[in-house]
């Protein structure tokens, strides 16, 4: 049985159903815009359109209404406004086709006509000609101008037989006469197909006129043409006065010698004579000076020669120009060698270049690269050369003539320093004051030398190959002989050093220092030191003199204190690594010095054995009294006087009388002045060639005698002075061992 379904409605436009609509039931769309009918096909999956076709510019449902479905059914019409024409569309289930296509020369498809109208205006290129609109183009004309209408049979055939009767393109021959009317002209287009041609006219003639062309192969020349014309065109003879314009450059050959004020051009720059300037251009058109010779060439070029021909010798000068390394050159030559270029002023000889390219200034016989010789022969002074600033400013000149006679003087009158470079580096300068300096450009002595590390000065005998060097090195100054080495040095603190180059530690005074005057030798004549006296002045003789002040201040004076030494002499020996004293002889102050009074005693220094350092043996007073402080005194000769002998505890003297066999000797202990006196102690040893006899004088308990010896110093009895007498060549022997050091007063007869 047949189910029954009532049909869908909806006002709502462009609005479809779903496929949720029963099988058979029927959907309406009332809406005045969209009115359709829609049912569901047998699958169920799609909806179907039934009529009307869709008309609008976008597709039908392309946005479905809200609570419809998406999409189209197959077959469904569009009638698609947005086409021009408007076309027709079909949904073919996935896409639109378009079932009108419009068509064209590639695309089959409906094409528009045109009217008869538009095809005869040709502005309508789309739509479609049809026959009566064809027709309606064609002509039988062959004179149209129109480029849009056809040519008909006739006007072929009219068009065929004018191209028939004319010229060809290519050319042809012309049999009759060729006419151009009055606005036709005769054009040329040339080598080159562009927008200059060359058109052929002529005057409007007033009779009939005939050009003839002459026999011959060349170039047809018109009034405006230039470097056409030669002189196998014009006849000779034929040109005159009045036909020659008068700013014509004519060859002078051709014209009278008068040029009036004409120019002169030879080639433009050849020659250029410019007779409102009267200058003359070679080589120029635009001469700056009276004569100008310019050349445009490249390298060195000659620009001018100047030369007598015929002469032997054909001697010349030549001027030459450089453009690259922009120089002049004046060059004298000729056939053989030997030309010179002399320069002359006032028809005397100024000076002149040799053949060997020496400069002579004042001598037409140069000897040198330059030979200068000015002034008068005589010893007058006459400057030479000058060398100055523009403003004479700074102005040094040579002269001949010195104040002292002849020669030769280079200097600066002006005030300004000398200076002497090599290597662009300034090495001897003389400054304004006369000052010179070698390595310094501020010299501060008549002599200042100067350098940066070790400086020489040397001194050489060239006879004897002899060569002396003053070197200052490290801060110390050198005196070196060739082939012998260093002389002499003065080192960096002032010390004198005579054979060695550094100075020598020794001890001195009881204080190792280095003397500020050393001389060092290997030999005996090396290390001697003589002064010698030659004159007849009997009070003369040479002298070492040692003085002191105790002022701080050299050449000042500060008066000496008691007991101050004045001057020493030490006398040193190597101990293997150091010079150790071992003897001095020292002058002291002895007393308190005044106004020329110098109190002074000297004392002998010796080091005994095993000892370090001297001790003192002698002392010589202020009063010329003779103190032996220890050890041996042996007097031999006749002199006859007295000494005091200090002898050290356990130790002994040797005594030996000035003569032997013929005297007596007397020793006191601690005598006074007034010896011999009362108070004193000691004994008389008299010798007259018999057995020596001692003499007591009051004998007091630390004396005795005894004949054994000689003494050790320990020999006699303790606590006691014991004098020794043997006969031993009559020498006796005072040995002290009282306690301490005493002093013994020994007097000779």
């Amino acid at each position: 049985m047949a189910s029954t379904h009532k049909s869908l409605r909806s006002s709502t436009a462009n609005k479809r159903p779903t496929t949720s609509i029963a099988d058979g039931q029927i959907a309406l769309n009332t809406n005045a815009a969209s009115p359709v009918l829609f049912f569901k096909d047998s699958t169920g999956a799609d909806i179907i359109k039934v009529g009307p076709v869709h008309v609008g510019t976008t597709a039908p449902n392309a946005t479905p209404a809200t609570g419809g479905s998406s999409g189209n059914s197959t077959g469904e019409v569009w009638l698609d406004t947005s086409l021009t024409p408007v076309g027709v569309k079909i949904w073919d289930g996935s896409a639109w086709q378009n079932a009108t296509p419009a068509g064209s020369t590639t695309v089959k498809g409906l094409l528009e006509l045109a009217t008869n109208g538009e095809t005869q205006t040709g502005t309508d290129t789309a739509r479609a000609v049809t026959p009566a609109g064809l027709q309606s183009k064609v002509s039988d004309s062959t004179s149209t101008t129109s480029s849009t209408t056809i040519a008909s049979s006739t006007a072929v055939k009219s068009a065929y037989d004018l191209a028939n009767a004319a010229l060809p393109k290519s050319g042809g021959v012309i049999t009759g006469n060729l006419e151009i009317g009055t606005t036709g002209s005769l054009t040329f287009e040339g080598a080159t197909e562009n927008a200059f041609e060359t058109a052929l006219a002529v005057v409007d003639p007033t009779a009939d006129r005939t050009i003839t062309f002459p026999d011959r192969t060349g170039t047809v020349i018109t009034n405006a043409d230039t470097g056409t014309v030669t002189s196998t065109m014009i006849a000779d003879g034929t040109i005159v006065n009045a036909d020659v314009n008068a700013s014509a450059a004519i060859a002078g050959t051709k014209i009278s010698p008068n040029f009036g004020a004409q120019n002169l051009i030879v080639d433009t720059n050849v020659l250029y004579v410019d007779a409102s300037t009267d200058r003359v251009g070679i080589g120029s058109s635009s001469p700056a000076v009276k004569l100008q010779v310019s050349e445009s060439s490249a390298g060195e070029v000659e620009v001018a020669r100047f030369r007598i021909e015929g002469q032997t010798n054909n001697p010349m000068l030549r001027v030459l120009s450089d453009e690259a390394n922009q120089t002049v050159t004046l060059d004298a030559s000729g056939s053989t060698t030997g030309t010179e270029l002399v320069f002359k002023e006032g028809n005397s000889e100024a000076f002149r270049i040799d053949s060997l390219g020496r400069l002579g200034l004042g001598t037409s016989s140069p000897g040198a690269a330059l030979d200068v010789r000015a002034g008068a022969n005589n010893t007058a002074i006459e400057e030479i050369a000058v060398f100055a600033r523009p403003d004479a400013a700074v102005r040094a000149t040579i002269e001949k003539g010195l104040s002292t006679g002849n020669g030769i003087s280079f200097g600066t009158t002006t005030g300004q320093p000398i200076a002497l470079r090599t290597d662009n580096t300034e090495r001897l300068y003389i400054g304004n004051t006369g000052n010179v300096g070698i390595g310094t450009t501020s010299p501060d002595y008549l002599l200042h030398l100067a350098n940066n590390g070790t400086l020489a000065l040397q001194l050489e005998d060239t006879s004897t190959s002899t060569r002396y060097r003053i070197e200052n090195t490290s801060g110390d100054l050198a005196f070196l002989e060739s082939g012998v080495g260093e002389r002499m040095r003065i080192d960096d603190n002032g010390r004198l050093l005579i054979g060695t180059s550094s100075p020598i530690t020794t001890v001195s005074n009881g204080l190792s220092s280095a003397s500020y005057l050393t001389l060092a030798a290997t030999s005996t004549a090396q290390s001697n030191i003589g002064a010698f006296y030659f004159n007849n002045n009997q009070s003369g003789a040479p002298s070492l003199s040692l003085s002191k002040s105790r002022s701080t201040t050299l050449g000042s004076h500060t008066t000496l204190s008691d007991n101050d030494r004045i001057g020493s002499i030490s006398y040193s020996g190597s101990d293997g690594s150091a010079f150790i004293e071992a003897a001095r002889i020292s002058a002291e102050v002895e007393g308190t010095p005044g106004a020329n009074d110098m109190p002074g005693r000297i004392v002998f220094f010796t080091t005994a054995n095993g000892a370090s350092s001297p001790t003192e043996r002698v002392r010589i007073t202020s009063a010329g009294e003779v103190t032996v402080n220890s050890g041996f005194v042996t007097l031999n000769g006749n002199k006859v006087g007295g000494i005091s002998v200090v002898i050290a505890d356990n130790a002994f003297a040797s005594i030996t009388p000035p003569r032997a066999g013929a005297g007596f000797v007397a020793v006191a202990h601690n005598p006074d002045s007034a010896f011999p006196n009362s108070g004193c102690q000691g004994f008389i040893y008299a010798d007259w060639g018999n057995s020596p006899v001692v003499t007591q004088i009051s004998v007091g308990s630390s004396f005795e005698t005894s004949t054994s010896g000689p003494p050790t110093g320990t020999t006699g009895s303790d606590n006691h002075a014991t004098l020794f007498v043997g006969g031993t060549s009559g020498t006796v022997y005072l040995e002290n061992r009282i306690g301490s050091e005493a002093a013994f007063f020994v007097t000779f007869t």
